[in-house]
């Protein structure tokens, strides 16, 4: 399991993976202390409305990564902190004429203290923080929003935070804290396995060997997965028009969706409502002999061209016009006006035809493939499809 080191050894003023799992554990959790896991609980939509999470507030860019087929950042925000000289008694110490005296970076570096505030952040496609780690009163706190858990953004967030305050106290673990921790430290051991820095340590007198096994011998069994690697992006990947039967409403959606209805791909709601790309439902009103727009949704906002091309192409066909001054403002809100010509309230389409019927029975087809060519579990997929597309779209 020793091999010769492959990379340039750099040493570190706390080395997990020179330390036994208890000893490692004891060093960041001296007062064996844990925490409910629901203590620190965060959801994509608190953090996606917080004025202080945004990215303008995370300047420096560490690096890009992609999981389960979606694209992150890791960045960092650096505060400035400032530190009081105090007396043996803890007393401030002021100058001649009253004011704080505060060391200055060169003497809080021969101090060994780090005059930022340091605070690691991930962000999605969106620009949305979906994880950070922070100095929480002393102690390290790290945080994944729920619908992100399963991507394995807290080790990330460990692994960078910890680069800059490797010594800082955990302050207690919840059971994800923990389980996140010892992941941690077991890849930590294994990329000196990998890198062979083992042997060279041996080698150079730095550690023994009987004590290199007692740490490796610790290590679990790796298990392997025969998943294919899961894909969450809705932005990519084949997209399907679902088109109701009687033309009255079209619902935009990601293929990937049925891997999330079959119950065995691990993906959560809140994915699975973002497999819904659009939506739009039209209401035929006999006195005014055109259609109302009921319900407009994006998401993201630019399937909303392609939602204007398909309901231009409706109106178009039939000849129908749309009434502009709805109730709701939807006409106002959502309708791209150069496909219409506007007169007397009503909006008449310019719109080109499109084949809308060949779309839907390509739909058809691929929802009926992924239901096994089981027609009942198509009809199925299909009620859960247009109930979540108007669902969202009454939320929106």
């Amino acid at each position: 399991m020793l091999n010769e080191a492959t990379t340039k050894y750099i040493k570190k003023l706390v080395d997990p993976a020179l330390m036994t799992w208890k000893e490692f554990y004891m060093q960041f959790n001296k007062r064996d202390e844990s925490h409910p896991s629901s203590a620190y609980r965060t959801t994509y939509e608190d953090n996606k409305n917080s004025s202080y999470n945004q990215k303008s507030n995370f300047p420096k860019l560490i690096n890009r990564f992609v999981a389960k087929g979606m694209e992150f950042e890791l960045r960092e925000q650096h505060y400035k902190e400032k530190y009081v000289m105090t007396d043996e008694y803890g007393d401030q110490i002021k100058n001649e004429s009253g004011e704080t005296l505060y060391f200055n970076d060169d003497e809080l570096k021969i101090l060994g203290i780090n005059p930022f505030s340091i605070t690691v952040a991930i962000f999605d496609e969106d620009d949305v923080l979906v994880g950070a780690a922070q100095d929480e009163w002393g102690a390290v706190l790290i945080t994944v929003v729920e619908e992100f858990r399963g991507f394995g953004l807290g080790e990330i967030l460990l692994k960078q935070f910890r680069k800059h305050y490797p010594k800082m106290d955990s302050g207690g673990f919840t059971e994800k804290g923990y389980n996140l921790t010892k992941k941690y430290y077991e890849n930590s051991v294994r990329d000196y396995l990998s890198k062979g820095f083992y042997s060279y340590l041996i080698k150079n007198n730095h550690i023994t060997k009987e004590k290199v096994k007692e740490i490796i011998s610790q290590l679990p069994q790796r298990i392997i997965s025969n998943k294919p690697n899961q894909d969450f992006n809705m932005r990519k990947g084949e997209i399907l028009v679902h088109n109701f039967k009687d033309s009255s409403s079209f619902t935009v959606y990601n293929k990937k969706i049925f891997e999330g209805l079959d119950g065995e791909k691990g993906m959560n709601d809140f994915f699975i409502n973002r497999a819904i790309l659009g939506h739009f439902h039209l209401i035929y009103l006999d006195w005014k002999d055109a259609y109302r727009l009921y319900s407009f949704y994006t998401n993201p906002k630019d399937i909303s061209k392609i939602l204007n091309l398909l309901l231009a192409s409706r109106l178009y066909d039939e000849k129908t016009p749309l009434i502009v001054d709805d109730v709701h403002k939807m006409f106002d809100k959502h309708i791209d006006k150069s496909l219409y010509e506007i007169k007397n309230g009503l909006a008449y389409s310019k719109g080109k035809p499109i084949n809308y019927e060949n779309l839907a029975n390509k739909e058809r087809q691929e929802r009926f493939l992924a239901a096994g060519k089981d027609r009942l579990k198509a009809e199925e997929y299909e009620t859960f499809i247009v109930e979540l597309a108007e669902s969202l779209s009454q939320e929106d």
